[in-house]
């Protein structure tokens, strides 16, 4: 019981890291205790296409904010945003780089779908694991196997990325670990199931 704690703890926290969507608003913030002045100055995108700008960032305290419009991330990969900021005597340069790598892929269908994968899968698991039923565990590495597929293809919950495919992975090992015990311990118990 305590490994699948584990695995559910892993499995929450890839949810934690920030995921920018590729056709979505990024609010760019830069943070500066003597700059008067911040201009956003180009856009760098992953095919190293750069596109130059020179707007105004709005300045609220020691925060200069602007809004970048989604369509400037159409593409996956490492984009970078130039600033420029200057206190009216010396003028800073530097740069924000966000790595843009999630799609969307799904929609409440298949997040339902997902949810009912992943609820059997452990429902058959810890019911062959309590009930001590090599069938159960059997058919649990079946469901662990098409949902780690299921992920692999469409993501979670609207997301696809590497965090969804490393999850995926992990699904398709349990997955084999479990058919394979199921088989193995069906076999040897002389092909029936257990009564």
């Amino acid at each position: 019981m305590k490994k699948l704690t584990l695995f559910l703890a892993l499995f929450l926290i890839s949810f934690t890291s920030a995921i920018h969507l590729v056709n979505t608003d990024y609010s760019l913030v830069v943070s500066s205790n003597n700059a008067t002045e911040c201009n956003f100055t180009y856009l760098q995108l992953p095919n190293q296409t750069t596109i130059f700008y020179n707007i105004d960032m709005t300045q609220n305290h020691n925060d200069f904010s602007l809004l970048i419009g989604a369509g400037n991330f159409t593409q996956t990969g490492e984009t970078c945003m130039g600033i420029t900021c200057t206190d009216g005597a010396t003028e800073e340069v530097g740069s924000v780089c966000e790595d843009i790598n999630s799609t969307t892929t799904s929609n409440n269908q298949s997040a339902i779908l997902f949810l009912i994968l992943i609820l059997s899968a452990l429902i058959f698991f810890i019911g062959g694991y309590l009930l001590d039923q090599d069938w159960l565990i059997f058919l649990s590495g079946i469901l662990w196997m098409l949902t780690g597929v299921y992920v692999m293809i469409y993501g979670i919950l609207n997301f696809t990325n590497l965090y969804t495919r490393t999850i995926a992975g992990v699904c398709l090992a349990a997955g084999i670990v479990l058919l394979v015990a199921g088989i193995f311990n069906i076999s040897k118990s002389g092909g029936t199931f257990q009564e």
